[in-house]
């Protein structure tokens, strides 16, 4: 790294972590900036990456109180999508430069698709998460809590969630969800000999429920494979399939999706630091550029009209596509 690309590059990480904190594609900026700076396109995508990263773990501590209860669901789908990962380096570590340079401006304009379908993919999220189903959160109903039947032990069934136990245990299905009109089991509200009982729905496993799942799990495995590879756009596509297939609340499904993003991109910055041509100078300069611009981006989000911000960062990724493609 030169001294006369410091001022962009220092810019580009600035700039990049404020649109990730305010309407997510950073990488937009912070992409071409490096490959304006002289860099290949493979030796950019990764050290943009592994630059970016900080801001992932910034996401999933200020999403912390929303993950709450969703430890299994996130364990499970955070598994499927570092497989997916995994891939995704793998298949970046195997493509020729030439060929990488050819699928570029096809992969920014993808990039500029999806964050431009943000507004409505956002509003097709929160009209499904909004709207009760039979498997949804709190629809049905809810079992007594008090009477002589001794349906309510000291178990603690409504946690914050209404979803555990005394155990903390998660009482949820494949996708998290519980059918309060199912059957419920009656069980020991304590350890040992209890005279009380408590009662416990038995989570639902239609075909549904199971296809959903396989679903889901498809879906985050698809989008470890484009995160680890490109990445660009990332939060908005597991945004958009969470949303579809899980019936939760807005806010929890984007939790979920810090957290999924955070895993996929910790893959991708430990297989790029072992295997890939990381430019550790450049990530000691815009990692905390991108921290310091994820600060100033939260505070402006409060002002800046987002709408406004993704046109413009949408019209600079086509131009940069289009420039790439042409050159």
């Amino acid at each position: 790294m030169d001294l006369a690309s410091l001022p962009l590059l220092l810019g580009a990480g600035v700039a990049a972590g404020a649109v990730n904190a305010i309407a997510g594609g950073g990488s937009l900026l912070s992409f071409p900036a490096l490959v304006a700076a002289g860099y290949p396109s493979l030796t950019a995508n990764v050290t943009n990456t592994v630059a970016l990263w900080p801001g992932y773990v910034g996401g999933v501590v200020g999403f912390r109180a929303d993950l709450d209860g969703q430890g299994p669901r996130t364990a499970r789908y955070s598994v499927t999508a570092a497989v997916g990962a995994a891939l995704g380096c793998l298949l970046l570590a195997v493509t020729p430069g030439d060929l990488f340079d050819a699928v570029v401006p096809l992969l920014i304009l993808l990039a500029c698709g999806l964050l431009g379908a943000q507004p409505w993919v956002s509003r097709a999220v929160r009209r499904l998460t909004e709207r009760p189903g039979p498997g949804a959160r709190g629809s049905g109903p809810r079992p007594a809590t008090s009477g002589p039947d001794g349906l309510h032990g000291p178990d603690g069934l409504h946690g914050p969630d209404g979803l555990h136990g005394r155990d903390g245990s998660d009482r949820s299905g494949p996708e998290g969800s519980v059918d309060w009109d199912a059957e419920f089991e009656l069980v020991p509200a304590g350890g040992g000999a209890a005279t009380t009982t408590a009662a416990r729905p038995r989570p639902v496993r239609d075909a549904r429920t199971e296809l959903s799942g396989t679903l889901l799990h498809g879906g985050m495995f698809l989008g470890g494979v484009y995160g680890a590879y490109f990445g660009a756009g990332l939060g908005v596509l597991l945004l958009g399939i969470l949303g579809v297939l899980l019936p939760e609340r807005l806010n929890r499904i984007n939790a979920l999706r810090s957290v999924l993003s955070l895993v996929v991109n910790t893959v991708a910055l430990l297989a790029f630091a072992l295997f890939s041509p990381v430019q550790w100078t450049v990530v000691a300069v815009m990692a905390p550029a991108s921290l310091l611009g994820g600060v100033l981006g939260a505070r402006v989000a409060r002002r800046l009209p987002a709408n406004v911000l993704r046109t413009v960062v949408v019209a600079f990724g086509a131009a940069v596509a289009l420039v790439l493609a042409l050159r």
